[in-house]
């Protein structure tokens, strides 16, 4: 759909979730998450409940340590819910260091694609041109991202 059909219809506003309803949690891992049945849902939450507080971590690091590593990401588009990360406190976490990105690389993993004009010809490519093996990477749309 186009974006203006999205907006008219409203579409992105129906509320798959339903937020404090009988079965909310497992909606939203499998909407989010693309998972279903109970065990994969509760293999995925613990999965990201992991890599979310490793970058609680990796962020309290970064601000009273430094750089705990240059190639750590957080993996996904949301966040496990609050109450799911009772218990973080065993989840252990070792990074590594990597090497630091150069500049230009690490602007083309953090800057949307409208903005492709900051970056070299060449990178910006990267971003803009539909065979580019990363091109997937690089958002088409801004709708709001509803729960």
């Amino acid at each position: 759909k186009e974006k203006g059909d999205l907006l008219k219809s409203g579409d992105f506003l129906i509320d798959k979730i339903k937020l404090g309803n009988v079965g909310f949690k497992e909606r939203y891992y499998k909407d989010k998450f693309s998972v279903e049945g109970s065990t994969n849902i509760e293999l995925k939450r613990k999965e990201i409940v992991q890599k979310y507080t490793e970058g609680l971590l990796w962020v309290l690091q970064y601000y009273f340590s430094g750089v705990a590593s240059w190639t750590w990401f957080y993996p996904y588009h949301y966040g496990p819910f609050a109450s799911d990360l009772k218990g973080m406190g065993q989840v252990k976490v070792n990074f590594e260091k990597g090497v630091p990105f150069l500049p230009f690389d690490q602007l083309l993993s953090v800057l949307p694609q409208r903005s492709s004009y900051a970056l070299p010809k060449a990178y910006a490519q990267l971003m803009l041109d539909e065979q580019s093996k990363i091109f997937d990477l690089f958002p088409q749309s801004n709708l709001p991202q509803t729960m």
